[in-house]
């Protein structure tokens, strides 16, 4: 479209001015030219006129350029169409139209006129139609990719409008290799942990995760769920499946890993707290006597525990002693005879259920030889009445008392410092803390026993001797 604007100014002059943005930016005319080619369709050109005035502080040059006043300012609109030339997808030829994903849109094959001197020919344009570039709508792997391909031509009186439709190419998925690490060994109970790798061929800043597809291999006869044991000498196998679906890559390779299941610790028990301390042998019926310690899902689990009274074990034929010490296991300790038992505790087989624990659990080393002593006291101490004792036959009470000797001094001599209080701690070691229990030792029940014993005995005496020097004092005043 050509356009020749004229405009009439005064002595001061004036110049034309064009816009083609609908007023926002406006450019001069030059009056040199011979015409203003505007080639977008549908466009909207704009005119306006501008006067130059004189400074009014001088009568001669420079002058200064105002515009003009509303009477004259006057915007001419002029809509331009221009001739279109129609191309479709039946114009075009495309070859190559599929890649292997990159990470862009770039369009590695070719997309030409299927004659280009035909096309220019039918739709009489004065130049030459080119194919100006040819991209993929989307970056990612997929199938059928729609193909914007732009097009243009020579002729400043013809549009070219783009009719190009089902174009479209493929982007194939990349292909990568996968190497899984070895996990670090794995508590029995305890979450598994994130799993590493390290892959090739992934485009930088295309990285796709493939964490959430690693797993562990289910052991042969597993169909569903499954508990990870401590029983597999190699460990289980952590792998990825090939056929994995991710955007724009696909498992080629695959480097598995291996993951070990240890045994669960149990290095902190749980019991009630003076359970063991203050026994009789009446009340040691009611007593909840219970050792054990928390499962990894927070079950509560019972310990083994039992009592071990002194006994000595000699050799058939010659008499000696083999062994001595608390090494005689108590069948019922609510039946035991007052005395010093020791208690040990041990992890069972199976739990109640017939479910296997040794399998999963082992005691910790910090507790592995935990023991401690209990003392059972004799009920009848504290009853009110005394009872006179039996009589017995000189001659068994003789035969006894030599046996009874005889046992007792090969029974081992207790210390008694304060180094050597028996105590029983939840984690096994020798500091307490106020959630732990201690049980005092042998001696100092005995002390115990002896002080309460010597202090009524004072007592007594200080009262006999208050009433003997009152009576005094009254025989005197008389």
């Amino acid at each position: 479209v050509y356009f020749k604007p004229t405009a009439t100014f005064g002595a001061s002059g004036g110049e034309i001015r064009y816009s083609l943005d609908g007023g926002k930016t406006w450019m001069v005319y030059d009056e040199s030219q011979e015409h203003l080619v505007v080639k977008k369709n549908g466009a909207k050109v704009r005119f306006n006129a501008v006067s130059n005035t004189y400074d009014h502080k001088e009568t001669q040059p420079p002058y200064k350029m105002v515009p003009v006043n509303a009477l004259w300012n006057q915007t001419v609109t002029v809509n331009v169409t221009l001739e279109t030339v129609e191309i479709t997808f039946n114009d075009i030829t495309i070859t190559g139209a599929s890649k292997i994903f990159n990470g862009t849109d770039a369009f590695t094959g070719t997309v030409t006129l299927k004659d280009k001197d035909a096309f220019i020919a039918e739709n009489g344009i004065d130049g030459d139609v080119t194919i100006n570039s040819v991209k993929y709508a989307s970056v990612n792997a997929g199938d059928e990719i729609a193909l914007i391909i732009d097009v243009s031509c020579t002729d400043d009186t013809k549009i070219i409008d783009n009719k190009i439709e089902g174009a479209v190419g493929s982007i194939e998925k990349a292909e990568i290799s996968i190497v899984i690490a070895n996990a670090a060994d794995k508590i029995y109970g305890v979450a598994l942990p994130t799993f590493k790798y390290t892959q090739s061929g992934m485009i930088t800043g295309q990285e796709e995760d493939i964490t959430p597809y690693i797993y562990v291999v289910k052991p042969e006869g597993y169909d569903g769920t499954y508990e990870m044991l401590p029983t597999s000498a190699e460990g289980y196998v952590i792998t990825v499946d090939t056929d994995t679906v991710l955007t724009n890559y696909v498992i080629k390779n695959v480097t598995e890993g291996k993951i070990k299941v240890t045994l669960a610790p149990i290095d902190r028990l749980v019991y009630e707290k003076g359970q063991f301390t203050g026994l009789d042998t009446k009340n040691i019926a009611n007593r909840n006597l219970e050792i054990g310690f928390t499962r990894s899902n927070g079950a509560y689990e019972k310990l083994d525990v039992k009592f071990y009274e002194y006994g000595i074990r000699k050799d058939p034929n010659t008499g000696d002693v083999i062994e001595q010490g608390y090494i005689k296991e108590v069948a019922d300790i609510t039946k035991a005879p007052a005395d010093f038992y020791r208690v040990k505790i041990s992890l069972p087989k199976t739990d109640a259920n017939g479910e296997s624990l040794d399998d999963k659990y082992y005691i910790d080393d910090n507790l592995k030889d935990f023991n401690f002593m209990i003392k059972i006291i004799d009920a009848s101490i504290f009853d009110k009445v005394e009872k006179e004792p039996a009589k017995k036959d000189p001659a068994k009470q003789e035969s006894t008392q030599n046996v009874v000797t005889q046992e007792k001094q090969e029974a081992p001599v207790i210390n008694n410092s304060a180094s050597a209080q028996v105590g029983i701690y939840e984690d096994g070691y020798a500091n307490a803390d106020n959630t732990d229990m201690a049980i005092e030792s042998t001696q100092k029940q005995k002390d115990y026993i002896a002080m309460i014993s010597i202090f009524c005995a004072v007592a007594i005496t200080i009262a006999f001797a208050i009433g003997v020097g009152k009576a005094i004092q009254k025989r005197i005043r008389r």
